[in-house]
């Protein structure tokens, strides 16, 4: 596991890792996985955000997925948002008082996704 995040909601962690390209969702009572989605490509980066209730995944294949967590928690694995770019991330930060994330990318460059408009900006 190369990341997790707390979801005090759920009672639960949502966990990503990189060798089977899947985040998880752990309960955090019994220690068993409730729920598995995997991904085409491994994982480069992944955040969550209980203020905007979203997790995003950068995959190595320079794709970034926007996910609800209750779209998640009730089965429903196809993402909300889905943007291509050409640069695989290093780094992906939520920002719980604003609707924004931010990538860092391999080459150096800053991604900010707009979760509300849906689009990503190149800085």
């Amino acid at each position: 596991v190369f990341s997790a995040f707390f979801d005090n909601e759920a009672d639960k962690i949502w966990c990503a890792s990189e060798l089977d390209k899947s985040i998880k969702l752990v309960s955090c009572r019994t220690w068993e996985v409730e729920l598995q989605v995997a991904f085409p490509a491994e994982i480069s980066a992944f955040a969550v955000s209980l203020a905007y209730k979203m997790v995003v995944v950068c995959l190595s294949t320079g794709h970034i997925t926007l996910h609800m967590l209750k779209e998640l928690r009730s089965g429903n694995l196809s993402p909300w948002f889905v943007a291509a770019t050409d640069q695989r991330a290093t780094h992906v930060h939520m920002h719980d008082d604003a609707p924004f994330a931010t990538v860092t990318t391999e080459s150096g460059k800053l991604l900010i996704i707009n979760m509300e408009d849906r689009e990503v900006e190149t800085l």
